[in-house]
C-alpha cells in the first residue's frame, strides 16, 4: 500500500470517528430541542419532535458502536414515522384490530394515570391520608380526586384496566420504593417528581 493510500485511509478513518463522536455529543441538545417542541399543542409538531428524538437516540447509539442490525427496530420505527408524515402508508403504524374487551384508552393517557396512581400510593406510604394524597394528585393532573382513587383501586384489583396498565403499576411502584430506601421524605419527593412530570406525556 502506497503512502498516499495510507494517508487517505487514515484521513477517512479520522473523519468517520469524528462524525460518530459528533452524533454522541449532539444528542443531549437534539433531545432538549425535541422535548421543547413536543410540548406544542399542534399534533404535527409533536409528531415531528418525536421523530427527531428517535433519530437522535439512534444516531447516538450508532456513534457508540452499536451495529445496524441491533438498531434495526429503532431505524424501522423512525422510517415509519417519516413515511406517516409524508402521507405514505407503512405497515409498522397500521392500527391493530379493535379489542372490545380491553379499555379504550390511548397509551399516553394510560401512562399518566398509572404514574398518578403510583404517586398516590407513595404519598400514602409517606404518611398522607388517602384523601390528601388524591387531592395532591388531582391538583397536578387535572383529574377528579374521586376518579383517581377509583382508578387506583381498580389497578390494585386488576379490574377495568388493561394488562399493560396493571403491569406498569406493578413495575414502577417497586422501583420507586427501592429508590426511596423506605424513607418517607424520599417517598414524598419521588411522588412529587412523578406529578411534576405528568405534562410531558399527556
Amino acid at each position: 500500500m502506497s503512502n498516499a493510500v495510507k494517508v487517505q485511509a487514515a484521513a477517512t478513518k479520522t473523519a468517520l470517528a469524528h462524525a460518530l463522536r459528533e452524533r454522541v455529543e449532539t444528542m443531549p441538545a437534539k433531545l432538549k430541542s425535541a422535548s421543547e417542541a413536543f410540548n406544542n399543542k399542534d399534533p404535527l409538531v409533536r409528531q415531528r419532535a418525536a421523530t427527531d428524538a428517535l433519530k437522535a437516540v439512534s444516531d447516538c447509539l450508532t456513534g457508540l458502536g452499536y451495529p445496524r442490525q441491533v438498531l434495526a427496530p429503532l431505524e424501522g420505527l423512525w422510517t415509519a414515522l417519516c413515511d406517516h408524515a409524508a402521507g405514505i402508508r407503512n405497515p409498522l403504524l397500521d392500527v391493530a384490530e379493535y379489542d372490545a374487551s380491553a379499555p379504550r384508552r390511548p397509551h399516553g393517557q394510560a401512562r399518566v394515570k398509572v404514574e398518578v396512581a403510583v404517586a398516590i400510593t407513595l404519598l400514602r406510604e409517606a404518611g398522607l391520608s388517602l384523601s390528601d394524597a388524591a387531592a395532591a394528585a388531582a391538583n397536578a393532573s387535572g383529574e377528579e380526586a374521586k376518579a383517581l382513587i377509583s382508578y387506583r383501586k381498580n389497578l390494585r384489583r386488576g379490574r377495568a384496566v388493561s394488562d399493560g396498565e396493571r403491569e406498569s403499576y406493578n413495575t414502577l411502584l417497586p422501583i420507586a420504593r427501592a429508590l426511596s430506601a423506605g424513607d418517607q421524605r424520599s417517598l414524598r419527593g419521588i411522588a412529587e417528581r412523578l406529578l411534576r412530570g405528568l405534562h410531558l406525556v399527556q
